[in-house]
């Protein structure tokens, strides 16, 4: 923001875009908005919405002096996550698509809520692909590298899981039931 306020001084900006369709990294961006507005002190992403890959994503932030986020919200939704399998290849490696391929042709849905300042960043995150749940709520110290917090897992049938992620026989052993997994986890640079 003070690299921003050089620039602009006390000026104010808004900028708005609306492309039908736009290309970022490779990657075909359908009907892209884009609704900006930037003060003194203040940056606000209104919204930022497109479709590419078969889901539709949005977001919006406020960001404030000091880097405090205010009001972080995103979502990326797929009715077929199969889609976002090149995406899960980059991210997870081509193996972890590869198992999670049967999963990628069930509906997707990722959220993220955030909010506060650098250093005690509280977030929200709920993922479910197909019938596995993710939701984490940890806080981040963003200059430190360190965060903590509690992360819940939950799918309706723990041994066809287990077999989606490559444990062969795992109903042999699991049995029939479902899996629920709850921690608090720390995490940090050392």
């Amino acid at each position: 923001l003070s690299a921003a306020a050089a620039v602009f001084g006390p000026l104010g900006l808004e900028l708005r875009v609306q492309a039908e369709q736009a290309a970022w990294r490779g990657i075909t961006i359908a009907a892209l908005g884009l609704d900006l507005a930037a003060a003194p002190g203040r940056i606000e992403l209104r919204q930022l919405e497109g479709q590419a890959m078969g889901a539709a994503g949005s977001a919006a932030v406020t960001l404030l002096e000091g880097g405090r986020i205010a009001d972080g919200r995103a979502e990326l939704r797929a009715e077929r996550a199969s889609g976002l399998a090149p995406l899960v290849a980059l991210t997870m490696g081509p193996e972890a698509a590869a198992r999670l391929a049967p999963m990628l042709r069930g509906a997707a849905l990722l959220q993220l809520q955030a909010a506060g300042a650098p250093e005690t960043l509280g977030l929200k995150f709920a993922a479910t692909l197909a019938d596995l749940r993710l939701e984490a709520t940890p806080t981040l110290d963003v200059p430190g590298g360190r965060w903590v917090g509690a992360v819940m897992l939950r799918h309706p049938g723990a041994p066809r899981l287990a077999e989606t992620l490559g444990l062969a026989g795992a109903s042999a052993w699991l049995g029939d039931g479902s899996l629920a997994l709850v921690a608090q986890l720390t995490g940090s640079p050392e």
